[in-house]
């Protein structure tokens, strides 16, 4: 093999190494952040240190993540009565992301005969079904407070509470609910 060859397969190698060894994950860092990234060889030959090669820069912005973590408080499904009236669960959203976000708030509801998170059966649908942000950060729903229907400028890494409250029809004594 030529000296040449054998410089080239070196510093091949040698970025390989360096690019699988130096990986920059974008973790915590906020949409809009720009990168500027150089990578430098530092080589030998045959036991001579050659001089350092360093790469042009290459600079890029960091992309928005959008994710959100949801969570059931209270860790068992909801109890209600046959004909009960703005009954709550309550849940966090988190804002996993990169960036500050906004969240529309919906509530789905499980099919009727569906197994629930928590193993009971839906035997129902809630009516009236509505979802709000606990306002003054409580972690308790107040009516006529806790009014607002969407996350406003959630923090990366924030949480808020939120409140599914809905009316329980006249039917099925046995049913529970879970929104």
């Amino acid at each position: 093999m030529t000296t040449h060859k054998k410089l080239t397969a070196l510093l091949a190698g040698t970025a390989l190494a360096l690019v699988t060894a130096g990986q920059a994950w974008a973790d915590g860092t906020l949409a809009g952040s720009s990168i500027d990234n150089t990578a430098t060889v530092d080589y030998a030959v045959g036991g001579v240190n050659q001089p350092d090669i360093t790469s042009n820069t290459a600079s890029f912005l960091v992309d928005r993540r959008v994710n959100l973590t949801v969570a059931e408080l209270g860790g068992a499904a909801t109890p209600v009565a046959p004909g009960s009236t703005s009954q709550v669960t309550t849940f966090t959203v988190t804002n996993t992301t990169n960036s500050t976000q906004d969240f529309r708030l919906v509530a789905a509801q499980d099919a009727n005969g569906a197994t629930t998170a928590f193993s009971d059966t839906d035997s129902f649908d809630a009516t009236n079904v509505r979802v709000f942000v606990d306002s003054n950060g409580n972690g308790v729903y107040d009516p006529g407070v806790d009014t607002q229907t969407f996350i406003d400028e959630l923090a990366p890494d924030s949480t808020v509470t939120v409140f599914v409250v809905v009316d329980v029809p006249l039917a099925n004594p046995t049913m529970r609910r879970r929104a």
